[in-house]
């Protein structure tokens, strides 16, 4: 019993971090950006991480440009092994940066059965 205890009381306060984090990441904190973003990577939720990373990388935080570049790399693998989500999210990511690659991943994704690829793809024809 002492250990469950042990368990959630631990869990709560790892929970409570992932919070504050995200609070002074939300009143302008950068470097909380990172953390945050750290902690829903380990949670796997890779598009909260990408979007915190890409806060912290925006906010002239370089531990979040090298997040943003660390996942970018894992979905460049991904998508070229045939992940279609993957490709999805890299045609998300360059849409505003590069309509060129952009479109080139949204086409990758709709080949691989990615339905809002698709839909993108008719944006950069």
């Amino acid at each position: 019993m002492g250990r469950i205890l042990l368990c959630v009381l631990l869990f709560g306060a790892l929970w409570a971090k992932d919070d504050s984090a995200k609070k002074a990441c939300d009143d302008g904190k950068v470097a909380k950006c990172v953390e945050y973003a750290r902690a829903m990577n380990a949670e796997g939720d890779r598009k909260k991480a990408f979007e915190y990373y890409m806060r912290a990388c925006d906010g002239g935080d370089s531990d979040g440009c090298d997040g943003v570049k660390a996942m970018n790399s894992d979905d460049e693998r991904l998508c070229a092994d045939g992940v279609a989500k993957a490709c999805d999210r890299l045609g998300d990511y360059y849409k505003k940066r590069d309509a060129r690659r952009a479109r080139e991943f949204f086409e990758r994704g709709c080949e691989l059965g990615h339905t809002y690829s698709c839909e993108s793809a008719k944006y950069f024809k």
